[in-house]
């Protein structure tokens, strides 16, 4: 299938690439303030807890995105499917919890926060 002139291949290789450096310049900036807040913590792990943080948001709005045809239901969902499952961690963190759930909802990238 053709999308912009390209096939999908180039078409999600440059959406991954231009939020692979978008991601990569907002953890960076990130990282240095957050240097500042906890000083015993390395730089690079601030980094890292960041730039995957987002690659996993990246991956999920991609995730979201191919159960909608229109762009704007795909938004408006999308947006209230993350926010509703940040109330999932409140399920991950009861110690007496079912482990089967916490698999499962370990797949929300708000929830493996």
């Amino acid at each position: 299938m053709k999308m912009m002139g390209l096939t999908d291949l180039p078409y999600w290789l440059s959406w991954f690439f231009y939020y692979l450096i978008v991601v990569t310049v907002i953890s960076i900036i990130i990282s240095l303030i957050a240097r500042a807040i906890f000083p015993n913590s390395q730089g690079f792990f601030i980094f890292l807890y960041f730039w995957l943080y987002g690659m996993a948001l990246f991956s999920y709005s991609i995730f979201i995105s191919c159960f909608f045809s229109n762009g704007k239901v795909a938004s408006i969902a999308g947006s209230l499917i993350l926010f509703f499952s940040s109330f999932l961690i409140l399920i991950v963190s009861d110690e007496n919890g079912n482990k089967g759930a916490k698999h499962f909802f370990s797949i929300f990238p708000v929830v493996t926060i």
